[in-house]
């Protein structure tokens, strides 16, 4: 089982991080435009992916 804290995770910048991140970590976010919201998912899925077959 993953630990979900992405502020470890290769010092990704927040800017990817604010979709992803629980509320208390992020009081007041504005909208993101949803291609930015696009990229993060992709990005994270790529990490998940190298996370995955780390641990396995």
């Amino acid at each position: 089982f993953l630990v979900w804290e992405p502020e470890s995770w290769f010092k990704i910048p927040n800017a990817f991080l604010c979709p992803f991140l629980p509320v208390r970590h992020n009081p007041i976010i504005p909208p993101s435009p949803p291609k930015k919201n696009v990229i993060s998912s992709i990005f994270h899925n790529e990490i998940f992916r190298i996370i995955f077959r780390v641990n396995q």
